[in-house]
C-alpha cells in the first residue's frame, strides 16, 4: 500500500504504509510501527486517557467494596467481642460464689457460638420430633448444654476468625487506597 503522492501526517516526507485504522489518517513505517495499536498519536492518546480512566473507576470501586468489606469486618469482631462479653459477665457473676467465677464466664462466653453451631447442626425437624414423643425440655437441654460445651472450643476459633478477617479487609483496604 506504498503511496508516493501523499505524506505521512506527522512526516509528509515520508512514504505512507498504512493508515490509523481509528481517524484514517496517513501514516509513514515508523509512525505505523510506533505503537503496537497502529494509531496515530492523537488516537493512541486518547485510548490511553480512555483506558485510564476506566482503570481509575475500578480502582476506586475496589477502595471502596474494601473500605466496606473492612467495616462489616469490624462490626462483626465487635458484635462478637460484646457478644461474649456480655455472656462472661453473667458466667463470672453466677459461678463467683462458689469459685468457679473464671470457668463459668469462659463457658458462657461461648454459649452464644456453640448454640449457633448446635442450632445449625440439630434443626427444627430434631426439636419437633421431640417435643412430639414429650421430650421437648430433654432435647432443648441438650442443644443448651451442646451449646455450651461446643461453645468453649468454637468462641475463641470464631473470634480469632473475625480478628484475621478484620485485619486481611484493612490490609487490603489500604493497598487499594494507596494507589
Amino acid at each position: 500500500m506504498a503511496n508516493k503522492g501523499m505524506g505521512c501526517y506527522k512526516h509528509p516526507e515520508e512514504t505512507v504504509v498504512g493508515t490509523c485504522p481509528k481517524c484514517g489518517k496517513f501514516l509513514c513505517k515508523e509512525c505505523a510501527d510506533k505503537y503496537e495499536s497502529h494509531l496515530c498519536d492523537g488516537c493512541e492518546k486518547e485510548r490511553k486517557d480512555k483506558a485510564e480512566q476506566v482503570l481509575n473507576a475500578k480502582k476506586a470501586k475496589l477502595a471502596q467494596d474494601a473500605g466496606t468489606a473492612k467495616n462489616e469486618a469490624l462490626k462483626s469482631l465487635i458484635i462478637g467481642v460484646v457478644v461474649s462479653l456480655v455472656f462472661g459477665i453473667i458466667g463470672f457473676s453466677a459461678g463467683k460464689a462458689d469459685g468457679n467465677g473464671v470457668m463459668m464466664a469462659y463457658m458462657l462466653a461461648g454459649f452464644p457460638w456453640g448454640y449457633r453451631l448446635i442450632s445449625k447442626l440439630m434443626d427444627d425437624g430434631v426439636m419437633f420430633f421431640a417435643a412430639l414423643a414429650g421430650n421437648f425440655w430433654v432435647a432443648f437441654f441438650i442443644k443448651l448444654v451442646l451449646g455450651m460445651l461446643i461453645g468453649c472450643i468454637a468462641w475463641p476459633i470464631i473470634i480469632g476468625y473475625r480478628i484475621y478477617a478484620f485485619v486481611q479487609a484493612n490490609n487490603v483496604h489500604k493497598s487499594v487506597s494507596n494507589k
